[in-house]
């Protein structure tokens, strides 16, 4: 199946990566989206995401635009670069027989100009250079060449920027367009058409979710109404069904407290922001009593389903009506719910860092948590209230953890804060610091 690439740009530069991905042909298709100025791109993206697997944008400016509405889409646009500029360069001075030495320049990094005029042993001390990340409006950049052309710093200007080169065309500065290289675009289409491969191959993965109940097994036996809980049994069952068929999957009941879930990864999480969360809520109203989800990842049966319990004993762990997340990696996150959602891995250490470990009574998933947490908060350290806060544990069980950690070479403190008029100073942790880091 060839993968489906969207094309966003305006129509020369559209055009001219269309030509590069004739040559792929038989690995992908594609589709144009031609705008007249690049603010369109929000639209473009809203409105077609569902008919690609990936975009490819004409340059930085829709694809800093589009960036935040890409959601589970990939990106890419060819890079301006020195061999871009020199193409320019070649117009001004052998066909248009001007100076290089008074130009302005937006968009390309600075250092590929530098380096580019270097290698041409070209004066640089009268460029002018705004190079920026993401976009800046047209009229901002119309506005930074005119005044350099008005105020006769610079004989022409440099653009990256179509809407900027035709206005500043009609405003009468002499201005060039920097458009990418086939060679830049083709490195491009290359790196869409792989990302799009590795999505395509994880929407196949294998998804498995295991369903646990915890307490069903008590409460029937302990009830005297054995019709009322198989009434609720026949309701579990009917949300199964709704709940798969939304995923197009199947399930199985083990026993009265289990159901494992089979589907594939795409169809999963084309449903997973509502449908799992929801299902989690409705078997919590229905039968009263506490419930965690654990979904698992993987090239196999076997290895999802593994996945899958690693994902929900660690929701077991973190404490009750949590879905948690294990991809094939077994790199686990979660509580997806939950806006403290942490990402946390099975890496292991070398036998030093494992027998501290040992010693010090914390097993590697919890020290894993500890460096996530930690990571998450980017201040790179940690207090025994954010880890008690983040884990859903006591102040005193996570200045345990902290000080066990501390005392045998896995942390060091770095400070102390006061949270208030009264509270007692908080110690900070730096975690992950072995004896010889210390040292």
């Amino acid at each position: 199946m060839k993968n489906t690439i969207g094309i966003i740009g305006p129509a020369d530069t559209v055009q001219l990566i269309l030509e590069v991905a004739n040559e792929f042909t038989e690995r992908i298709q594609h589709i144009p989206f031609i705008y007249k100025s690049f603010e369109e791109t929000k639209e473009i993206i809203q409105t077609n995401g569902n008919k690609v697997d990936v975009w490819i944008f004409s340059g930085q400016a829709p694809f800093a635009i589009a960036e935040k509405y890409l959601e589970s889409q990939s990106g890419f646009y060819p890079h301006l670069n020195g061999s871009s500029l020199t193409k320019v360069l070649l117009d001004i001075s052998y066909k248009d027989h001007k100076q290089l030495n008074r130009l302005s320049f937006d968009t390309i990094p600075s250092h590929d100009v530098l380096e580019t005029f270097s290698e041409l042993n070209l004066n640089t001390e009268g460029l002018k250079l705004y190079p920026y990340s993401g976009y800046k409006p047209t009229e901002e950049l119309v506005q930074y060449h005119s005044a350099l052309h008005e105020s006769n710093q610079v004989d022409a200007c440099i653009t990256g920027i179509r809407s900027v080169y035709e206005a500043l065309n009609a405003r009468g500065v002499p201005a060039y367009r920097i458009t990418p290289t086939k060679m830049a675009i083709r490195d491009t289409i290359l790196m869409a058409s792989q990302q799009s491969e590795i999505i395509q191959f994880k929407s196949a993965q294998i998804s498995i979710l295991i369903l646990q109940i915890y307490d069903m097994n008590k409460r029937i036996g302990d009830s005297d109404r054995s019709f009322d809980m198989y009434r609720v049994s026949l309701k579990i069952q009917e949300l199964m069904i709704e709940f798969t068929e939304s995923i197009q999957g199947s399930f199985i009941l083990q026993g009265n407290d289990k159901v494992i879930m089979y589907s594939t990864r795409g169809a999963l999480e084309v449903n997973q922001s509502n449908d799992v969360f929801s299902l989690l809520d409705k078997i919590t109203m229905l039968t009263k009593l506490t419930a965690n989800i654990g979904i698992g990842y993987g090239n196999t049966v076997f290895g999802a389903e593994q996945n899958a319990y690693l994902a929900l004993n660690h929701a077991n762990d973190y404490g009750k009506n949590n879905i948690m997340l294990a991809d094939e990696r077994g790199i686990v996150e979660g509580p997806l719910h939950d806006a403290k959602s942490i990402l946390f891995s099975r890496r292991s250490y070398d036998a030093a860092v494992i027998n501290k470990l040992k010693l010090s009574g914390i097993n590697v998933s919890t020290y894993n948590k500890v460096l996530s947490i930690q990571d998450n908060l980017k201040q790179g350290f940690i207090s025994a209230f954010e880890l008690a806060k983040w884990l859903g544990m006591t102040q005193r069980n996570a200045r345990r953890i902290l000080g066990d950690l501390e005392k045998h070479g896995l942390a060091e403190i770095v400070g102390e804060e006061t949270p208030g008029a009264r509270g007692r100073p908080r110690r900070l942790f730096k975690v992950g610091v072995t004896e010889e880091d210390s040292k």
